[in-house]
């Protein structure tokens, strides 16, 4: 994982729980494409589901904060 000082790692936890709508620690595939629709503007569910598969390296449906950081910072 990059080294990210306090204040980033920080900033990175708010964006992450701010698209954890249901506040349960993860962010689901439609939670997932709602961040990228933010981020891009235009994305297929398609392209969101590849990005979301990148993401979830433990391949469980769903991003922790540490997959969240990893794909945020490659």
């Amino acid at each position: 994982m990059t080294e990210l000082s306090p204040e980033e790692l920080e900033r990175l936890r708010k964006t992450f729980e701010s698209f954890d709508l249901n506040h349960d620690g993860f962010i689901d595939l439609n939670e997932f494409h709602a961040l990228l629709l933010k981020l891009e503007h235009d994305v297929t569910q398609g392209e969101c589901l590849l990005d979301f598969e990148e993401a979830d390296t433990e391949g469980d449906g769903f991003v922790g904060f540490k997959e969240f950081v990893v794909w945020w910072t490659s």
